[in-house]
């Protein structure tokens, strides 16, 4: 009760008048939050399904390719990744001193898969309709992150902290 009080949900005198309405800062927390919940529910998905059904999933896409053992192990490999990955973007939405590192590993793990796809598009040829989708999907959930990432409090400061120290340590070379 006392989270949801912290943040606007229940009145703050412990009345029964209604709802505090949410400042906007909060709204945005609990919209990151929310988005955070979901990406890393989405990575805990695809990452256990790669794990434990890497067969049945690549099925599903219409992957029939007969799998032996090195190919699974690389199929699961990526999963377990993505297992891992949805933890860190996890905390982020439970820990407000981790969300800027969740919602960068989120950044990171989903620009970078479809950016692959891309790549793949572009030196590989078409794919899939569901392969294209999954693509479409990854970067726009990228893409959000990357600018929810940017909108956190001290964001701007931090990249400045890192650009004058960058600067700084090369012209101590």
């Amino acid at each position: 009760q006392e989270a949801s009080r912290s943040r606007g949900l229940l009145p703050r005198d412990g009345q029964e008048r209604g709802l505090v309405p949410m400042s906007a800062l909060s709204a945005r927390k609990l919209g990151c939050e929310i988005f955070l919940a979901c990406a890393a529910l989405v990575a805990w998905v695809i990452g256990a399904a790669l794990t434990f059904l890497p067969v049945q999933f690549r099925e599903s896409y219409g992957l029939s390719t007969p799998l032996d053992a090195s190919l699974l192990s690389e199929v699961r490999a990526p999963g377990g990744a993505l297992v891992g990955l949805g933890v860190l973007m996890a905390t982020g939405c439970l820990r407000a001193a981790w969300r800027p590192a969740g919602l960068a590993v989120a950044a990171a793990t989903f620009l970078g898969y479809g950016l692959a796809r891309v790549v793949g598009l572009l030196v590989d040829g078409r794919v899939s309709s569901d392969l294209l989708a999954a693509a479409a999907v990854e970067l726009v959930v990228g893409a959000v992150a990357a600018w929810l990432l940017a909108q956190e409090p001290g964001a701007r400061r931090t990249a400045g902290a890192v650009r004058t120290s960058s600067l700084a340590a090369g012209q101590a070379r």
